[in-house]
This record gives structure tokens, sequence and C-alpha cells, in this order.
């Protein structure tokens, strides 16, 4: 110090320390300088000492703030930048130049615009999503600049800045100028927050929430939301079609604005007019009070009323809404409009109603079983048919209901299995045993009863007591018997009379005829010397006339073949009878078979043939016809076929009491009569084949054979 004075002449402030007399150190700032005369000559010199201890003592304070705020802004967890008034960056903390990824030297002295974009166009973000800055983006910029320069800070500003690599970074922005002692701007400083994972929380949320809104956009049930006094703060667009309101004439009201608030007559939407009474609102007051206390309601049947004032049935389910630690903070409803379900609900009461009017009063025993066969339900009816009471007969089988004799439970064993194959029986009969022991005929026609899933759940059966209509259709058969008998004996009654009368023909008028042909032939040598001879022969010719038709009268009558030579030898003359006098070709097929036919059964069995040939001469219109006699175990088979026009064999029961049915109908009886069967098989247009199976004896029980 002391080689500086004596080459300058002087220092100025000087740092140094002084002892004290306490031997205590005090720092002082000195300034030293040469004293000189008149001559120029040095004749000692002046100092000014100050002592500079708070100095010191501030600067120190200085230097540990500093290094303080220093401390502050590389830890801050945040970017901190600081510029001068016109925006240059004078200085940066670590975590800018990690966010950007720069060094402190490519920042410091540089624009803060230069580090944010410049130009419109598409940026990839930091996100990894693409980015449009446009025109809006600078003008927002600009007005955040004016709102700093007007303001003297910005607070919470988004915008975006670019890192080394051309990506942008969401970021939030807090901006204050700084000041000097004199008010005057220095500079400004800035705190910026990387937002990116918040930016991308609020995509995924937003993305969330428009998820959840499309969800309850898109139910089919109304939902509404509420707070926690009961007022909505969101409902989606059902509800609004529902109730018929806007959603601003909603939102913000409490839902009892829009149900029914006093008691009286409501018309629904369905038309009907329902009753709103005390004991609706003592329901409402206890769902309320279940509410607050459980938390959620489900399953609650109310009214809401429209916009129009009608009523709509709803179901509802609401359940309250806590915030994160636990509070509530408003409450969630889903609300159906169940209208249809009760209008649905009400037809099924009324059909149950009538069905079970039906089941109580039908006049035929109603009864259902479940899978096994166990009783149930029956009605009335079936107590009445039985005599047993309703609890007597439910839980019984089926089969407790018939007698143990015969073949009772066999019986009801292919009823079941006829009902499993085709899900029906008809007309099935039965006979049960009374509580009295007496046994009583029933008709039973059931049906399968399914689950909701399709499986056999049981049997619903209608029974009918035909214990009456048992004996009258046995006195109806036995009188059908009798008039078969009776018809078949005055068939062959009249086949006797008509032999006895052939027979008569034959050997007295026959006879006679022929003796007067004999006796004219010996008359005509006397009166052909007369000259009588021309009316002999006139005469003997009509007498030959006569023996020719009284010959054909017997065959007519009684053809003397059916009895001399047998049912087969009877039916080739009357074809060829009937292909001589109605040219119809006519062929005759027998197996050649022994056929021994009682007496009664062929002359039956001729008289049948005989009917149905002449049905072919006038019905038929065929050119052709063959019949043919075949023998089987005790049996003969007949067939007349014909290829004729034909008819439709459905029909013939209709055409019985009709003239041209009778024939049909009295060769079916007289079949039965005989134990036999008789089938029909024709087409219109395609000719007519009819079958008939007989047994070669009489038997005092019918005797029924499949045709083959």
């Amino acid at each position: 110090m002391m080689a500086t004075i004596i080459e300058r002449g002087g220092v100025s402030n000087w740092e140094a320390y002084y002892c004290r007399k306490d031997n205590k150190l005090i720092p002082a700032g000195q300034s030293s300088s040469y004293l000189y005369n008149e001559r120029g000559e040095k004749v000692g010199s002046v100092g000014i000492v100050r002592d500079i201890t708070e100095r010191r003592k501030a600067e120190r304070d200085l230097r540990e703030t500093k290094a303080f705020l220093d401390n502050i802004i590389e830890s801050s967890q945040d970017c901190i930048v600081v510029s001068d008034t016109k925006g240059n960056l004078t200085r940066v903390n670590k975590y800018f130049l990690e966010l950007l990824g720069y060094k402190e030297e490519e920042v410091v002295g540089k624009h803060i615009t230069e580090f944010t974009p410049l130009k419109e166009g598409i940026y990839e973000s930091s996100t990894g999503a693409s980015v449009e800055i446009n025109k809006e983006f600078f003008d927002r910029s600009y007005s955040m600049v004016t709102a700093l320069i007007e303001a003297g800070k910005i607070t919470n500003r988004e915008t975006y800045f670019l890192t080394k690599d051309k990506k942008v970074i969401p970021t939030e922005e807090n901006i204050v100028y700084l000041y000097n002692d004199a008010g005057k701007k220095i500079g400004a400083v800035g705190i910026l927050r990387d937002i990116t994972v918040r930016k991308q929380a609020e995509e995924k949320l937003k993305e969330t929430m428009e998820f959840l809104d499309n969800v309850l956009e898109s139910i089919q049930d109304c939902v509404v939301v509420t707070d926690v006094n009961g007022y909505y703060k969101r409902v989606n667009k059902y509800f609004l079609e529902l109730l018929g309101y806007e959603e601003k004439e909603i939102l913000g009201k409490h839902i009892s604005e829009f149900t029914p608030l006093a008691e009286g007559s409501y018309e629904s939407i369905t038309g009907e007019l329902v009753k709103i009474n005390g004991e609706f609102f003592d329901r409402v007051k206890f769902m309320v009070s279940e509410f607050i206390d459980k938390g959620k309601i489900s399953n609650w049947e109310s009214y809401f009323v429209r916009k129009d004032k009608k009523l709509v049935f709803v179901e509802e389910r609401m359940v309250y809404l806590y915030d994160s630690v636990g509070e509530r903070i408003g409450a969630v409803g889903i609300i159906r409009d169940v209208t249809e379900r009760k209008k649905a609900e009400k037809e099924i009461m009324e059909a149950r109603d009538f069905l079970e009017n039906i089941f109580k009063t039908s006049v035929d025993g109603i009864m259902t079983t479940d899978y096994k066969g166990n009783i149930t339900m029956v009605n009335r009816a079936v107590e009445e048919i039985l005599g047993h009471s309703k609890d007597e007969l439910v839980g019984k089988h089926t089969t407790e209901l018939g007698p143990k004799r015969g073949d009772y439970k066999e019986r009801v064993k292919e009823s079941f299995a006829t009902i499993m194959e085709k899900g029906f029986i008809s007309e099935f009969e039965y006979t049960w045993l009374k509580k009295d022991g007496k046994e009583v005929d029933i008709e039973l026609n059931a049906a399968m009863l399914r689950d909701s899933k399709g499986e056999f759940a049981g049997v619903v059966s209608s029974v009918r007591d035909i214990t009456e209509r048992m004996k009258t259709e046995k006195r109806l058969n036995d009188y059908q018997n009798q008039l078969r008998s009776l018809a078949s004996q005055l068939t062959l009654t009249e086949e006797r009379a008509r032999r006895r009368i052939a027979t008569d023909l034959h050997d007295r008028i026959g006879q006679a005829l022929a003796m007067s042909k004999i006796k004219l032939g010996s008359l005509r040598e006397s009166a052909s010397s007369i000259g009588l001879d021309g009316d002999v022969d006139k005469i003997r010719d009509l007498i030959e006339q006569t023996i020719q038709d009284t010959r054909s009268l017997i065959f007519d009558i009684c053809p003397p073949l059916l009895y001399e030579l047998g049912f087969e030898k009877a039916v080739e003359w009357l074809l060829e009878n009937i292909q001589e006098q109605h040219g119809i070709n006519v062929l005759f097929e027998d197996d050649g078979i022994p056929k021994p036919l009682d007496d009664d059964i062929r002359v039956l069995l001729y008289q049948t043939v005989r009917e149905l040939l002449m049905n072919v001469v006038k019905h038929a219109q065929a050119k052709k016809v063959m019949v043919s006699f075949k023998g089987n175990r005790g049996h003969v088979k007949i067939s007349v076929e014909d290829d004729g026009i034909g008819f439709d064999p459905s029909k013939i029961s209709s055409r019985v009491g009709k003239p041209e049915g009778f024939g049909l109908f009295r060769i079916v009886e007289r079949l039965h009569y005989l134990g036999g069967e008789i089938q029909f098989e024709s087409k219109p247009h395609h000719g007519t084949k009819i079958s008939m199976v007989v047994p070669t004896k009489q038997s005092g029980q019918i005797r029924k054979k499949e045709l083959k």
C-alpha cells in the first residue's frame, strides 16, 4: 500500500484493520495522500480513516442473503427466470435449463421470446400430442404482455415454451416486475411450471368426462345428479324427454317440484286416473328417511309429473355421492319409466283373474301336475268328479286316481309318453275311482307346461266326466249293431226271396215255356199243311225270346252260379255281362287259393261287389275295371279298381244321407257287420281303387285286420 502511495502520491478506499487499545481489530477504510510545500516538496501526508464495521456486517449479510436466494432459485422445483426490462434473460435456474434442454450460456442474454413458438403451425408436444399454434395463441400472448405492462404482473398464464429439440412444453407462468429503491422498473422475474403431467391428466379427465357424458346420454334410463339438498345439477336427455322439459327448466330446481305435491286425482300418460292420497306422501317421507339413514334406496316405485301435468309411473334407485374425505356432496339417481311394465302387469293380473275365473267356474275339470306327475292344482269340477277335496288331491300322483286293477298305470304311462313326444294328447280316455269307490269314465286333453327356459315343467289337463256319454255311446253302438244286423238280415232275406223267385221262374215258368216251345215244334209239322207254319214260327221265336229274357231275369234276380259254382264264377259272369252290355273292358284276377265262404258272407260280398261295379258303370266314366280276389289266413281281400274320373275320399262322409252316398254307406255298414274293413284310394281324374277285407267265416265278434 505504501508503494502505491509513493508511486501515485496517495490511495483511496484502502481497507485495513486497526488494533484498539483492548487489542480488538476494527475494520477501517482509509484514503491517504502526501502534503507538499510551495516548492512542491513533500512535507508530510494526510489520511482519512473510517470505521467500516457496520458496512462489513451489511456486506456479509448481503452475501448470505444472496447465497440463500441462489439456493432457493436452484432448489425450486419450478423454473425461475430473471430478465431485464427489455425481456432479455439475465438469470435462469437449472430446472429451466433442464426443461428446455439448453446450457446456461445458450440462454443468458437472449430474449425470452426466442424460447417460445414464433410461427403458426403444428408442433409436437411433450405429451406426445400435436399442438396447433395459431393466430389466437399470438393474440393471447400479446394481450398478456399488455396486461403485464399495465398491471405489473400476470398470474397463472398458460402458454407454451419451445425446447431445444423444437417440442412445445405446456407451462403455467407467474411474472412480476422488479423495482429499485426509487420505484423504477429494473427487470422482471418469472416462475414457470411444467404442466405436462397436469395437461395429460386434464386430457384424460376430459376423455373420461366425455365418456361419462356419452354413457349418461346413451343410457336408456333417466340419470339425474343433485346436490346434497336435492337440487338438480345434471340430467340426461331421457329425463328431459320423459318429463317434456328443457334442461334450463330443470337445473337448479328441487326434485320435489317434479312430483305430485297435493292429494287428488291425476291423469297418467296412459289416460287412466291415478289417485294420490296421504298414503303416497307417507310413503315418500319413509323413503326419504331411509335414503338419509342408509345412503341409498332401490326399486322405489313412485310418480313424476310431466310438464303437461300428467303422471309417469317410475322406478327409482338413488345413492349418495361422497368426496375424498367421505363427506356427502350430492346424489345420483337412475329413474326408469315403468309405464309399459305396469300396463303389462295390469294386463297380466287381469288375464290371471280371467283365467282363475275360468279355472274356478269351468264345467270341465282342470288339473295341473309337476314334471313327476304329482298333482299341483285342481278346480272345483275335478273335486266334484272325484268326490275329493282339493287338499286331498294336491300332492297325489296321477296313478293314484285310477283303480288298482287293470292297466290304468300303463295307460297313464302311455299318455305321459305321448305328451313328451308330441307336447299334447287329445281325447284320451281313463277310468278314475271316486272317493266312494265308484268308477267314473273321463276324457282327458292334456298339454305340456314349460318353464321360462323352455324346459318341461309339468302338464295341464282338461278333464270331462263321460260316464253318461259312454253309456249313451254303448247304447248307440248296440243300436248300430242291431241296425247293421237288421240291414244284413234284410239283404239276406231279400236274397233268399230273390233265390226263391228265381227258382220258381226257372222251375215253373221256364219249364212251361220250354214245353210250349217243344209242342210248337211238333205243331209246326201239321200246321204247314194248312199254311200256318209261318205263324207258328213267330210264336216259337217269341217263346224263345221269352225264355232268354226269363233266364236273364233269373240271373239278375239271383245268379244260379253263385250257389252252384261259387263266388268267383258269379263275379266272372257279372263282369262279362258288364263288358257285353256297357262296353267296359274287364279283368278278373284270382290267386287260385281255395276260399270257402259261408253262404251269408258269399251273398253279402256278391251284393257288395255288384253295387261297386254298378257305381263304376253309372259314375266313373271308366274304360277299364279290374276285380281281384285273394285269400289270407281266414280272410279274403277283394279289390275293385277302375281308371275312371275318381273322387275325393275325404268327402265320402259328407255324401252320406244324400241319394248318391247311400250306396257307399250301406256297403260300409255291411262290411262292418261282417267284421271286415273297407279302404278307398282315389284322386280326382286318377281312377279309384276300393279294397275290402272280410273273414271267410261268420263270427260273433267284429274282427278288424289292417289292409296290406
